[in-house]
């Protein structure tokens, strides 16, 4: 997701989870930690002035401006090798409460969300411990994901820079092989030559 800094804090974003009217984020200010719930931006609740001789350039600019909008936020598609990312407590139980939820409240996202925030407030803290676990253990399962996905970005760039061993350009293998014929025919000529000595003496 997004992440803006300044010369105070930075802030980053991930989305924990989608569903049917947004997305489910953690935001990270600092050392502070939030979660939230974005709710996609109702299309119908704007409303484009009547066309008329007068204002169509208007309504075809707020038209535009509001396209360039709706492209600027969207969100960025996540790299599909990566490990999903972990799920804190509230991940948890929004997940749960909003399958409990929507059977009952059709089309109604908005209020959903804001059903969900409240009821997380009035847990107790030993209730809010049992998602508190399900989160710890979805920490470690992201930390062995990631351990892995870092030895294997480690062993592809390995293979990519690994450079083939070097082979005898065919010109050297020839020249060594006539050198080697050159060095053979010279220990013939040797050999004949003591040959040849030998005969001759014994003939005296």
């Amino acid at each position: 997701m997004a992440t803006s800094s300044s010369a105070d804090s930075t802030v980053i974003g991930v989305i924990d989870q989608k569903f049917e009217g947004g997305y489910v984020v953690t935001v990270t200010m600092g050392s502070e930690q939030l979660n939230g719930v974005l709710y996609y931006a109702q299309e119908d609740s704007v409303l484009l002035p009547a066309p008329s001789h007068n204002n169509n350039n208007a309504a075809a600019a707020s038209l535009q401006k509001k396209k360039r909008r709706r492209s600027k936020s969207e969100i960025k598609r996540r790299n599909p090798a990566l490990p999903k990312p972990k799920k804190t407590g509230y991940n948890f139980f929004f997940a749960e409460e909003h399958a409990r939820l929507k059977p009952y409240h059709q089309g109604k996202e908005t209020d959903i969300g804001r059903m969900i925030g409240e009821n997380w407030s009035k847990l107790t803290e030993s209730e809010k411990m049992v998602y508190q676990e399900m989160a710890n253990k979805d920490k470690e399962r992201y930390l062995k994901e990631m351990e892995e996905y870092v030895e294997k970005l480690k062993a592809d760039q390995v293979i990519v820079d690994a450079v083939p061993l070097r082979q005898w350009p065919p010109q050297q293998d020839t020249d060594i092989q006539m050198e080697e014929a050159e060095a053979g025919e010279g220990s013939f000529d040797m050999n004949a030559m003591s040959l040849m000595d030998s005969e001759e003496r014994f003939s005296y």
